[in-house]
């Protein structure tokens, strides 16, 4: 054979093992999630209408990975478990559902509407929402940090305040952070159902 003819053979053989290689290499399909409302029911009030007005998610958090960290100055992006819609949607909406529910009304809008009438109107800022790692280990905290202000049907100041939830993950399982996460958002939708409640008592 000579040296032209068997550098054909090599590269034709070459060829082959990458394209079979490549076929039986496929990664892993992902996971999609959705968080859900796990607000428990309170005493109804009378009236109550709400508008989510706006949620902020930075962006390095408003992504759909899930976000880990594993040290002060380090995060990991899990591109094999992610969110099936952008946070500050699914923030919006779950926060939404979790009034209605604390507050008893079905009044409640996940953004602003047309013709939805006076309402309190809710803005919720997102300091940190990630899976909080403990060091050396595979357990670790749910962790969401939320700034939020309360407008009243007049437009006038009813209270603001930060929520800083966490929530225990005891392993690796994603359903179980999902569930972690949904809990601490709940916490933050009933310290906005407290103070809305309040200034309703007021009047």
């Amino acid at each position: 054979m000579n040296t032209q003819l068997m550098k054909l053979s090599i590269n034709l053989f070459l060829m082959i093992c990458v394209a079979t290689g490549l076929t039986g290499c496929k990664s892993a399909p992902a996971k999609f999630y959705t968080l859900n409302s796990t607000a428990r029911a309170g005493v109804p009030v009378p009236g109550c209408t709400i508008v989510i007005e706006s949620v902020f998610v930075p962006a390095s958090l408003d992504r759909p990975q899930f976000v880990t960290v594993t040290s002060p100055n380090s995060v990991e992006f899990d591109e094999f478990n992610r969110w099936a819609a952008p946070l500050s949607e699914s923030i919006a909406g779950i926060v939404s559902t979790d009034l209605g529910t604390l507050l008893g009304t079905s009044r409640v809008a996940s953004a602003p509407m047309p013709g939805f009438g006076p309402a309190y109107h809710v803005t919720i800022r997102i300091e940190r929402f990630e899976f909080e790692r403990s060091p050396g280990k595979k357990t670790g905290d749910a962790l969401i940090e939320a700034l939020w202000t309360v407008r009243d049907p007049k437009d006038q100041d009813a209270g603001s305040g930060q929520t800083i939830a966490r929530e225990p993950v005891p392993g690796m399982d994603n359903e179980i952070l999902v569930t972690s996460y949904s809990h601490a958002l709940a916490e933050v939708s009933a310290d906005i159902a407290a103070v809305i409640r309040q200034d309703i008592g007021k009047r």
